[in-house]
């Protein structure tokens, strides 16, 4: 409580001085939602953004290339998304899924089986042919 107290009269300017504590920050409730619904996105975007930006320099060293250095960093670049938004989608997911736990167990479990969906697809392999587990055994 004594945090919660610390951030609402950090910024206090005076106008609210009839106002108890609690009242002042039952007040702030819909501010720290709206920043909670912005928060969330971003956070998710800046994952994805994040684990893109680590192939970064295999694309560029791929554009480097001759002829067809623009074809590759294309392809990767494009695989590298597509891997990014995956994993980085599962991981702040599961992030969120954990948090949420506590305060709303059923939002958390649902984040929870979507982390487990994205599990299963990262981990599938949709080219495996039947039998197949892609394992040289020599």
């Amino acid at each position: 409580m004594a945090i919660a107290e610390e951030v609402v009269f950090e910024h206090w300017d005076g106008a609210d001085q009839d106002k108890g504590p609690q009242e002042i920050i039952k007040g702030n409730d819909d501010a720290v939602k709206k920043l909670g619904c912005i928060l969330r996105p971003t956070m998710m975007l800046c994952t994805v953004l994040g684990f893109w930006m680590l192939f970064a320099p295999i694309i560029a060293i791929l554009k480097w290339i001759p002829l067809v250095g623009w074809l590759l960093g294309s392809i990767v670049s494009i695989a590298a998304f597509i891997f990014s938004l995956v994993v980085g989608t599962t991981l702040s997911c599961l992030v969120l899924g954990l948090a949420w736990l506590w305060y709303r167990p059923l939002i958390g479990i649902l984040l929870l089986a979507a982390v487990a969906g994205g599990i299963t697809l990262i981990c599938m392999n949709p080219f495996a042919k039947d039998g197949d587990d892609n394992v040289d055994v020599n």
